[in-house]
């Protein structure tokens, strides 16, 4: 069953969200060298991606985002055990984490892009799309 566009940018405002709470954490724990400034990538394009969604969104009847996003229980989770780890293993698991998030939301994003029921939002997941391609490739890279 395809995403609505409220589905859609509920789930994408709720990826920004995590994907620039844990790259804060990992910037407030001291984290050093590639994870530190794939970190601030993350925290550059994903405000960026947040403030777009925001701004195509009001371009679609129906569709509004919350002011502060609910994040997934899953993310939720994640976000608590990246907080937990110490500046040792942080980078690990921030590695895993980043992955397995971008896989999913490109994947997310290029459904949407195909079979999505609002035009400018299947233009944004299009778009966004790229650069969460670049993040994955990116973030398989990280130690």
């Amino acid at each position: 069953m395809p995403l609505t566009g409220q589905a859609f940018a509920d789930a994408m405002s709720a990826s920004d969200r995590f994907e620039l709470e844990s790259a804060r954490t990992v910037q407030s724990a001291g984290v050093a060298g590639t994870t530190r400034s794939f970190a601030q990538m993350m925290i550059r394009d994903h405000q960026k991606s947040s403030d777009e969604l925001r701004r195509t969104t009001s371009e679609v009847d129906k569709v509004r985002l919350d002011e502060t996003p609910a994040m997934t229980a899953d993310q939720q989770a994640q976000l608590a055990a990246l907080k937990a780890a110490n500046t040792q293993q942080m980078p690990a698991i921030y590695a895993r984490q980043q992955v397995a998030a971008h896989e999913k939301a490109l994947a997310m994003l290029q459904t949407y892009a195909q079979s999505g029921d609002a035009k400018p939002l299947m233009d944004f997941a299009g778009k966004t799309a790229q650069v969460v391609s670049h993040h994955l490739e990116e973030a398989r890279r990280l130690p």
